[in-house]
């Protein structure tokens, strides 16, 4: 079956090397890792109320650029279809006329616009059908404040992905870095700055009036840390991108860089010159407790620490070999 072979396809594509899942049972054929993508029919969402429509099409055209940009889909093109979405969002799917235009899987929705507790949201309830089966495969429903819409179409990526590959979506992921601009006097700055995977909702979360290097998330809530020179020293700061709340975590004499989180979110890896003479040694802290726990002792540089996805081990850099 075709979603049988998407599977072993993404296998190939990512470069995994680890079990799956039972529900995902898949066989890797080396000599075949250029598999057809699966096609996969995106219709525009179904919107109850016409001035809910432009929504609804927005929501689902992102779905749409989200699957082209991946390897492993093809999404067929709206023109073939045979089927509308007000008839797809209130009955099932007419499989027949999805196999006819070589569907293998068909995603619907209906958007609308809601208030919750006096606020306006936008709830999408979505389904994905295989075509071949003929059966529904999942189907959920997302509420969420107006300014998120686009999470939505994320997230709805994100269940498909996960539903026909085994494997994890990466679509809602967002991305912390390092912006650089130009001022009036063509002095380059550099700002901290988080966007979505496909570039949108872009954000600089600091002005550029000092240096700010090494961003990380943290892995569990929306938290960043990051070394910013905001008083002329460095120092590490944990920034809560909900509600803009920022704190303090190093603030040692002497150099305060590299910060890691562990994979469970709840400490942080970073390189400190706190009581060495100027010798950089590897640390961690706890973020609750703020304790913290000295893992390096050489005369040497060690630096840069980076929690192993068990959290059991650390690597870093040293020049102790020379």
């Amino acid at each position: 079956m075709k979603l049988q072979l998407l599977r072993s396809f993404a296998l190939v594509v990512m470069g995994l090397a680890i079990a799956v899942n039972a529900y995902a049972k898949v066989r890797i054929d080396i000599n075949n890792p250029n598999a057809d993508p699966l096609p996969l029919a995106v219709p525009v969402f179904y919107a109850p109320n016409q001035e809910d429509s432009k929504l609804a099409q927005e929501i689902a055209d992102v779905v749409v650029a989200n699957f082209s940009n991946s390897a492993l889909f093809d999404v067929v093109d709206r023109k073939a279809y045979l089927q509308d979405s007000k008839s797809l969002a209130i009955s099932l799917p007419i499989y027949e006329d999805w196999r006819m235009i070589n569907v293998d899987a068909v995603i619907t929705a209906s958007v609308s616009k809601i208030l919750n507790e006096g606020k306006p949201k936008v709830r999408v309830d979505f389904r994905l059908y295989d075509a071949h089966d003929e059966k529904q495969l999942i189907g959920r429903r997302y509420t969420v404040s107006m300014e998120h819409w686009r999470h939505i179409a994320h997230r709805i990526s994100d269940d498909v992905f996960t539903a026909l590959t085994g494997e994890g979506g990466y679509f809602a992921t967002r991305l912390v870095h390092i912006g650089e601009q130009s001022d009036l006097m063509g002095k380059t700055i550099k700002k901290l700055c988080v966007m979505d995977q496909d570039g949108a909702n872009y954000q600089c979360l600091t002005d550029g009036s000092h240096l700010v290097l090494t961003p990380r998330f943290n892995p569990e809530v929306q938290k960043i840390i990051y070394m910013s020179y905001a008083n002329g020293l460095p120092r590490l700061y944990l920034l809560d991108l909900p509600t803009g709340k920022q704190e303090i975590v190093g603030d040692f004499k002497g150099l305060n860089s590299s910060p890691r989180f562990s994979p469970d979110g709840k400490s942080v890896a970073m390189t400190l010159t706190k009581g060495h003479e100027g010798n950089p040694e590897v640390y961690t802290m706890n973020l609750k407790t703020r304790k913290l726990v000295r893992l390096t002792r050489h005369r040497a540089i060690d630096t840069s620490p980076s929690f192993s996805p068990d959290g059991k081990r650390i690597a870093f850099n040293s020049d102790r070999s020379g």
